[in-house]
C-alpha cells in the first residue's frame, strides 16, 4: 500500500474548509403574520451598517482582468473599486451571504435550486460510478425503446485518434482494418477469437472485462449474410487517452425479454444521462485534459429516430435505471436535489411564500395568480470608510470545485464512522445540509502561476459602509432583519462574523457587520415623521427577536470556533520531504483512499458540527 492514513500523528490533521448545517426536508417556515391592509402598522425605511474587516478580503473586479497576464494563460485580478478608485462591495456579495443566513435561521426554502431540463424536472445530481456498470443497447422500434442486454467483445486499437472536423463524431482506424474509419454505433461483423472451441476472454483483477476479437469484417446490412461463426454487434466508443488498448462491439444477447421496456423509466434514465453529457461537456466543470465530452454519443439523433441503436452501459438497483457512457464513468442519480430538500424546494408560488421570500423575493412559476415576488429590501454597494489602504496581489493555490457525488462529504451519512454509506438514492439517503466555510486566519494560501489558478489583489484590513433600504416590512420582519445583519451582537468585535467574496475556503472574507443608525418613516394621523434609531438602542431591537436558535449554524459562524485547532485546508497527502512524482502526492489520493472503489462504507466522513467535537480529519501518508 503506498498510502496510509496517519491517525496516530495529531500534528498530521486537518480541518476541511466547508462542512454543512443539517436541515429537516419534512418542514419549511411561513411568515407569522401577513402584511396588514394598513400601512400605519408596517415599516418603511433605511439601515445604515457598517462592515468591519476579521480577515482579508478579496472582491475580484472580473471585468478588468489585465491583459497581459490573460495571453500567458493565467488571469490577474484587481479589487473591485468605486469612481473614485477606492475598494467596494457589490450589494450582491452582501446581500447573497445574509439571505443565506437568514434562510437556514428561519427554516426557509433553497431559493437557488433550479429547474433542469429533463423531463422530470429538478436539479439533477450526478456522480462517478462506484462499481463497473454493464454493457447493453437501447433499441428505439415504432417509437418506443427498450434497453436490452449486451455481450462486450473488445479489440486491439490502432492508429486511435479523434477526427475533431467532424463534429458529433469520433473516427478512427482498427488494427484489422487499417484503411476504414467507422464511428460510434456502425454495426459491424466480426470472428471472436477462440481457443479450441471457447470464445477467449479477458480478465482484469480476475474480473472478466470482454471477450476478444479476431478479425472484423466490416459493417453489417439486413442483406448480408453471416458466415459460419461470424458474431455482429454495435461499436462502442470511449474517450481518447493515451496507450488506450481496446474499444468495444456490443453483441445482442437476444435474451427473450428485454432488460427494460417501462418508457417512464427509461425517459427518466435518459433525461439523467443527458445531465450527465452536459457536466462532461461543460469545460469549467471537466478539466480533463483532450476529453471531449462524449460528443461521439449521438442522443439526439437516437431519440429523433434517426439512429436505431445505441451501445451504452447501464445498472439497475432497487427497481431504479441508471445509464453511463462509460462502465466506470458518471451516472445521474433518480432523487434530484429538489427532491432531497422535500419541502425546502425553491418557492414558485407567490401564494405560498416561506419566510426569506417573502423579505428578500423570489422569481416564481407562470400561472393564474403565481408568479414572481419582488423584494422589499434593498442593499446598496458598500463604500470605503477606512482611510489607508493596503492591498496586496497574490496567486491564490488552485480551489476545491464542489464535488456532490463524493457522498462521505456532501451526503446524509451515518453518525458514527465505519457505517454504511447512504447514497442520494438510498432510503435514508439525502444532502447533508447547506454549505459553509469555517472562519479562520489565511495560511499557506498562495500558489504558483497558471491556467488553473488566478492572481487577486487582496485588501489587508479596513472598513466599509453600506444602506439597506426597506419597504413594508411587519415588525417581525425588521427586527428579524437586524438580527441577521449583526448575527445577534452589534459588537465589532463580536464573535458573530459573516462570510464573503472570493476565497472562502482560505480563510479570506470573515466580516463582522454592525448597526449604525435606522431611519425610519412614520405614517400617523394623516402625516408622515421620521423615526431614527442609534447605535447604542438596538440592543432592545434585536434583544426582543425569537431567532429559531441552530446550534451547528450558530458554531460555523463563531468567528473563534476552531481557533488554535489543526489547520484549516483541503485534503493533501504528506511526503514528508521526500522526492515524489507530482500525481503521487495529489490530492485526489485521499479520496480515493478514504472511500475505495466498489467499498459501501468510507473510513472517514465530515465530521458533524458539534461544541467541543474534535472537528479534524487525518492527512494521508505517501510510502515509498
Amino acid at each position: 500500500m503506498p498510502y496510509e492514513f496517519m491517525r496516530n500523528d495529531h500534528a498530521a490533521r486537518f480541518i476541511n474548509p466547508f462542512n454543512f448545517v443539517p436541515i429537516n426536508p419534512n418542514s419549511v417556515s411561513r411568515p407569522q403574520e401577513k402584511p396588514s391592509l394598513q400601512k400605519e402598522s408596517l415599516h418603511t425605511g433605511m439601515i445604515t451598517c457598517k462592515v468591519s474587516l476579521r480577515t482579508p478580503l478579496i472582491i475580484p473586479d472580473t471585468e478588468h482582468v489585465q491583459l497581459d497576464y490573460i495571453k500567458q494563460g493565467h488571469n490577474r485580478y484587481p479589487f473591485m473599486t468605486d469612481e473614485a478608485g477606492n475598494p467596494m462591495i457589490p450589494g450582491s456579495s452582501l446581500r447573497g451571504p445574509i439571505r443565506s443566513v437568514y434562510e437556514t435561521y428561519t427554516d426557509s426554502c433553497f431559493v437557488t435550486i433550479r429547474k433542469s431540463n429533463g423531463n422530470q424536472g429538478g436539479q439533477d445530481i450526478t456522480a462517478r460510478t462506484n462499481q463497473a456498470y454493464k454493457p447493453g443497447l437501447l433499441v428505439k422500434k415504432d417509437g418506443q425503446i427498450e434497453l436490452r442486454s449486451a455481450k462486450r467483445y473488445i479489440f486491439a486499437v490502432d492508429d486511435y485518434k479523434p477526427f475533431s472536423k467532424e463534429p458529433n463524431v469520433c473516427h478512427f482506424s482498427l488494427s484489422t482494418l487499417k484503411k476504414e474509419k467507422f464511428r460510434y454505433g456502425d454495426h459491424l461483423c466480426f470472428f471472436p477469437l477462440k481457443e479450441g472451441t471457447r470464445e477467449k476472454s479477458y480478465r482484469k483483477n480476475g474480473i472478466e472485462v470482454g471477450t476478444f476479437i479476431e478479425e472484423i469484417n466490416g459493417k453489417w446490412t439486413a442483406q448480408r449474410k453471416l458466415l459460419q461463426g461470424e458474431c455482429h454487434g454495435y461499436l462502442y466508443l470511449g474517450e481518447v487517452f493515451p496507450r488506450k488498448h481496446f474499444e468495444s462491439i456490443f453483441c445482442d444477447r437476444k435474451e427473450e425479454s428485454a432488460v427494460c421496456d417501462d418508457q417512464e423509466m427509461l425517459d427518466n434514465a435518459i433525461s439523467k444521462l443527458r445531465s450527465t453529457l452536459e457536466v462532461y461537456r461543460n469545460p469549467s466543470v471537466n478539466k480533463t485534459k483532450n476529453h471531449t465530452g462524449y460528443r461521439q454519443i449521438f442522443l439526439d439523433s437516437f431519440l429523433e429516430g434517426k439512429a436505431g441503436t445505441l451501445p451504452i452501459w447501464y445498472r439497475i438497483e432497487n427497481e431504479k435505471l441508471y445509464l453511463s457512457a462509460a462502465s466506470l464513468g458518471r451516472f445521474g442519480y433518480d432523487n434530484s436535489v429538489n427532491r432531497l430538500v422535500g419541502k425546502k424546494d425553491a418557492c414558485r408560488d407567490r401564494r405560498n411564500l416561506c419566510k426569506a421570500c417573502s423579505m428578500f423575493g423570489m422569481v416564481g412559476k407562470e400561472g393564474e395568480g403565481s408568479g414572481s415576488f419582488g423584494s422589499r429590501i434593498r442593499f446598496t454597494d458598500a463604500k470605503w470608510t477606512g482611510g489607508q489602504i493596503k492591498t496586496k496581489y497574490e496567486t491564490l493555490r488552485e480551489l476545491g470545485t464542489p464535488r456532490t457525488s463524493y457522498l462521505p462529504f456532501y451526503g446524509k451519512n451515518p453518525d458514527r464512522e465505519g457505517g454504511v454509506i447512504n447514497h442520494y438514492d438510498s432510503l435514508n439517503g439525502g444532502i447533508a445540509g447547506r454549505k459553509y466555510y469555517w472562519h479562520s486566519i489565511p495560511m499557506n494560501y498562495t500558489g504558483d502561476p497558471g491556467k488553473q489558478t488566478a492572481t487577486m489583489e487582496i485588501l489587508q484590513e479596513g472598513e466599509f459602509s453600506f444602506r439597506i433600504y426597506y419597504d413594508e416590512l411587519t415588525e417581525i420582519q425588521r427586527n428579524e432583519l437586524l438580527w441577521v445583519l449583526c448575527l445577534g451582537d452589534n459588537d465589532k468585535m463580536g464573535k458573530a462574523c459573516h462570510k464573503i467574496g472570493h476565497g472562502k475556503p482560505l480563510g479570506f472574507g470573515s466580516v463582522k457587520i454592525t448597526l449604525e443608525e435606522m431611519r425610519e418613516r412614520i405614517f400617523k394621523d394623516g402625516t408622515y415623521r421620521e423615526d431614527i434609531t442609534e447605535e447604542k438602542e438596538f440592543s432592545d431591537l434585536i434583544g426582543e427577536v425569537y431567532m429559531r436558535r441552530n446550534d451547528e449554524l450558530d458554531m460555523i459562524l463563531d468567528f473563534t470556533a476552531i481557533q488554535g485547532g489543526p489547520p484549516v485546508e483541503y485534503p493533501s497527502v504528506v511526503s514528508h520531504g521526500r522526492a515524489v512524482r507530482p500525481n503521487d502526492a495529489a490530492a485526489h489520493h485521499w479520496f480515493s483512499e478514504n472511500y475505495k472503489f466498489g467499498r459501501e462504507k468510507a473510513q472517514y466522513y465530515l465530521p458533524k458540527i458539534k461544541r467541543g467535537k474534535d472537528m479534524s480529519l487525518p492527512k494521508i501518508e505517501y510510502l515509498e
